[in-house]
């Protein structure tokens, strides 16, 4: 989770901003980073590190198109 939080410490954006970016391809999305999108939320996991996977040790980045402003 660690490589995680820096990465996503070096945006200066919002969820919402974030879950399009990796969805779409605007935010280049690191090798190791696994990405599973759901209608409201994306799992994001270090696929490198042996305890997370899209099961177990995401990060869940919530959004709605209540959150576009």
């Amino acid at each position: 989770m660690r490589r995680i939080n820096q990465f996503l410490s070096t945006l200066d954006l919002s969820d919402y901003e974030i879950a399009a970016g990796l969805t779409n391809g605007e935010i280049e999305r690191p090798d190791w980073m696994g990405v599973t999108e759901d209608t409201d939320h994306l799992k994001i996991w270090d696929m490198e590190d042996e305890n997370a996977c899209a099961h177990f040790g995401f990060l869940t980045i919530p959004y709605s198109d209540d959150d576009v402003n």
